[in-house]
């Protein structure tokens, strides 16, 4: 099974801050966040400041845009 993860990374030093699993986003609706008519699995994407705002309040994480940089792409949970 497929599975959304956010990556977060800080924007002085590039250093890796941490993943987040996005449950329950569909590829549509990963589309519709990242402004793209077709997600491409294994790919990673840029994510619009405004659709950080959405993530944040539909799933409850904490977004620092001012200070980190965040991207989102697919990982392979391990289950069929």
């Amino acid at each position: 099974m497929v599975e959304w993860m956010l990556d977060e990374f800080d924007r002085d030093s590039g250093r890796f801050i941490g993943s987040y699993r996005i449950s329950g986003l569909s590829d549509a609706d990963a589309g519709s966040l990242l402004g793209v008519d077709e997600v491409r699995i294994g790919l990673v994407y840029d994510i619009p400041e405004t659709s950080l705002a959405e993530i944040s309040a539909r799933f409850g994480l904490m977004v620092y845009p001012e200070h980190r940089e965040y991207l989102l792409g697919t990982g392979d949970s391990g289950s069929a």
